[in-house]
């Protein structure tokens, strides 16, 4: 047994060749270029010898353990820059593959020797199953990690796991230097010390960059066409009752209403609403009409578009608008649907012991503010937005979210009433009382509305000092 495992260690190879998306073209000022977005590397000189290498490594794997004098030279340059996907083999079947996604940034300091008790893995790692095997990731890391036997997993959690893989030494080597591992009494960077796991995969995974190049796996690539429908502008109405809603005047709007920098001065957040004289469904219907209604929908490239009062990415509309009213003045308390097309309110059925602590939550994540009169809960048809975007339509939706704040904010103002936007919610339940499937429809934003209470005085002050 013994000899067999020292046959399978002399018989370890590498395979090296271009890595995907990589392209090697003639350069003007002579020489090869190699590009690959965002990046790029001018190669002024090469030799014939590496010339001949870079024809084989762009048509296919080569054997980098084989390379010799000037090819090793240019090998060892390509690594370095990221250009190189290198698989590890034993005994002619592949262990694991190291695939860069930037140039290599080696951490500072000496790396470990063999599998180092005093290195583990990076809190930011994350495994996954990927159509090739599983894959290793991390947003601190300049490479992923291909991982094609299972036996190496072992080692993920730490050196104890090692066992008798042959490669473990050399495989421990390479998640040191593309970035994965992490000292164990060194203590974490500073600049990473305020980073949440999820924050920093989401932060770096939405953004353009070495992993997302626009419209190539990232952006508006349409991928859903099609795999599946995108759901239509409008959906279908609930059998449920609807209440239809007072529509404001706008040409007496646009002379009435202060001034956009009167409005964006005098925005602020109101947690505090006034049971006494609560918000009327007039006012609601205003509220609604001027921040959500839709005002027209278009076709074009075989989507449905959307006309709203507020920008939303590629006019697609995926906001609906659902109220846990529990004090307006003409309506019921209840779970109700704003139909932006009709300017109508739906009626839903909900649990009413789920509604209530709807409102106890509001009320909570508002600071322990009394309860409000009227939680509007923003809600994303997910499918609507991420049929066209990729790689970063859950960013667009809370660009959206933010977007649609803020009018809101400046409508509450305008109509003074009281607004305020939260910082979280419950989306599992409001999934729940709204009787919808979380990961087709959920919640993504609360905002707060209801009357706003006078002005109060102060004895031996003036008037007008807010009550919040």
């Amino acid at each position: 047994m013994a000899g067999q495992e020292d046959s399978e260690r002399l018989t370890a190879t590498t395979s090296v060749r271009l890595r995907p998306g990589v392209s090697c073209v003639p350069h003007p000022g002579g020489g090869l270029y190699l590009a690959a977005w965002p990046h790029g590397r001018h190669l002024p000189t090469p030799t014939p010898a590496q010339r001949e290498l870079l024809a084989r490594l762009a048509a296919g794997a080569c054997r980098g353990d084989g390379l010799t004098g000037e090819e090793r030279e240019l090998a060892e340059l390509l690594e370095r820059g990221g250009w190189l996907e290198t698989t590890f083999l034993q005994g002619g079947r592949p262990l694991y593959g190291v695939l860069p996604v930037k140039p290599l940034d080696t951490p500072g300091g000496p790396p470990p020797r063999g599998v180092d008790p005093r290195w583990r893995l990076s809190r930011f790692a994350l495994l996954r199953r990927d159509s090739a095997g599983m894959v290793l990731e991390s947003p601190c890391a300049s490479a992923d990690i291909l991982i094609h036997d299972s036996a190496l997993l072992g080692l993920l959690g730490g050196p104890d796991g090692a066992g008798g893989t042959p490669p473990a030494g050399r495989f421990w080597h390479d998640l040191w230097r593309t970035g994965f591992l992490v000292e164990e009494d060194g203590g974490e960077e500073p600049r990473l010390r305020h980073w949440k796991v999820h924050d920093l995969w989401f932060h770096t995974r939405s953004r353009s960059g070495s992993r997302g190049r626009p419209r190539h796996g990232f952006g508006a690539t349409s991928w859903g066409r099609g795999r599946f429908p995108q759901p239509p502008a409008r959906r279908t109405a609930s059998c449920g009752p609807v209440i239809d809603l007072h529509v404001p005047d706008l040409a007496g709007l646009r002379d009435a209403d202060p001034g956009l920098t009167a409005l964006v001065e005098d925005r602020e957040s109101v947690r505090v609403h006034d049971d006494g004289d609560p918000l009327t469904l007039r006012q609601l219907g205003e509220f609604l009409y001027r921040c959500a209604r839709v005002r027209d929908v278009t076709a074009s490239d075989g989507m449905q578009l959307v006309n709203l009062p507020y920008p939303s990415a590629g006019a697609l509309g995926e906001l609906d608008l659902y109220l846990v009213v529990r004090r307006v003045a003409g309506l019921d308390p209840g779970l109700y649907r704003y139909d932006g097309h009709a300017h109508r309110l739906e009626r839903r059925p909900a649990d009413a012991a789920a509604r209530r602590q709807l409102v106890r939550d509001a009320a909570a994540s508002a600071g322990g503010a009394p309860p409000p009169q009227v939680v509007i809960v923003v809600a994303a048809r997910f499918a609507r937005l991420m049929w066209k975007y990729e790689g970063m339509a859950y960013a667009a939706v809370l660009k959206d979210v933010g977007v649609l704040f803020e009018l809101m904010y400046l409508v509450a103002t305008a109509m003074s009433v009281a607004g305020c936007a939260l910082g979280a919610g419950n989306a599992e339940l409001f999934s729940e009382a709204a009787g919808l499937d979380r990961f087709e429809e959920s919640s993504v934003g609360e905002f707060l509305l209801g009357s706003a209470r006078p002005p109060r005085t102060v004895e031996g002050g003036a008037d007008g000092v807010p009550a919040v």
